[in-house]
This record gives C-alpha cells, sequence and structure tokens, in this order.
C-alpha cells in the first residue's frame, strides 16, 4: 500500500515516481514491468489522474470480467475527488455499444472506457471508438494480448500508451 499524505490520498512510492517518471521522458509510451504485489495498478491510476486533468480520455483494458470490476472499485476510489464517469465494456454491458463512440470523442468531462479484452478486440469497438491523440490507452497484463485477435486491440490510435505486466516475455512466442 502506497503511503497517505494529510488529505488521506495515497501518494506514489519512490519506485513507482521514477517508473512514470521514465515513461515520461520516453514520450509517455510504454511497458512497466514490476513484479506482482509492486503496485503496478496505482502507478497506473498516478497517470490516469494526469491524464484526466489534462482532458484526455482514459481506455482502460482488462483480461477479464473479475478486473473489470476490481479496476472499475479502484478508480472510483481512487479518483472520486474528480468524479469520472465510467462507460464499462463488456458482453454483460451491451449497451456500451450504444454510447461508445460520443464517450470516446474529445470532451470537457472526465470519461473513462473500461474494457475486457475479449470486447475491445472486436471490430465493433474498434470502429466505434473516436480514437485519437486524446484516448490515453491502458493495459493491463498486457502480455495476455498477443493472439492474432487480441492483437486487433493495439489498432486503435491513441496518445499515450501504457502497458503493464509481472511477466512481458510470452514463452516459446516472441511475436506475441
Amino acid at each position: 500500500v502506497a503511503g497517505k499524505t494529510k488529505s488521506d490520498r495515497r501518494e506514489p512510492r519512490p519506485h513507482q515516481r521514477a517508473a512514470l517518471k521514465d515513461w515520461e521522458i520516453k514520450g509517455r509510451r510504454g511497458l512497466l514491468e514490476h513484479a506482482t504485489g509492486s503496485g503496478k495498478t496505482f502507478t497506473a491510476l498516478c497517470a490516469i489522474r494526469e491524464s484526466l486533468t489534462q482532458g484526455e480520455t482514459p481506455l482502460i483494458i482488462v483480461p477479464s470480467r473479475d478486473l473489470l470490476t476490481q479496476w472499475k472499485k479502484e478508480l472510483e476510489t481512487s479518483l472520486q475527488d474528480l468524479s469520472p464517469i465510467i462507460l464499462e465494456c463488456d458482453g454483460s454491458y451491451p449497451k456500451w455499444k450504444l454510447y461508445l463512440t460520443s464517450f470516446s470523442k474529445p470532451c470537457n468531462g472526465k470519461h473513462i472506457i473500461l474494457s475486457t479484452i475479449q470486447t475491445a478486440s472486436t471490430p465493433t469497438f474498434v470502429n466505434k471508438i473516436s480514437d485519437g491523440e486524446h484516448i490515453f490507452f491502458v493495459a493491463d497484463e498486457v502480455h495476455r494480448y498477443g493472439s492474432s485477435t487480441y492483437r486487433n486491440v493495439f489498432s486503435i490510435n491513441s496518445g499515450p500508451r501504457l502497458g503493464l505486466s509481472a511477466t512481458p516475455k510470452r514463452y516459446n512466442d516472441a511475436e506475441g
């Protein structure tokens, strides 16, 4: 658990601050490779907070429904002072198809798109998202997205990109 300030908001630890600084130096594109339990999610939340204050729309991709639920709780708790509106995109929430295009356009509000890879890699999702430099692409457990189907998600045009993984190298799959 990261330290807390007097305002009771968690602050990044030194290794998390260093990772964010390095990512910024590299043009806000890269992979955060940290061990399980080292705070990858919180580090990404710090970047997402900054992204929202810059008017960007974070697009967070996760590998499972369980992680989608966990991420939503983390976003609501960690960013409650910003009051972001979260669009969940998953088979359990089919109405995302009605809102994704308008929700992902550049706007003055604080919008976050949270999707499973199973949904985000579909042609429907890729074609409906209003992609561009305003999209901050975050891929949790990015090492799972090397299949020919899941790779479709990387065709989404975005500004900043941040991949999260404790194990980014896929055994016997140099291409993936």
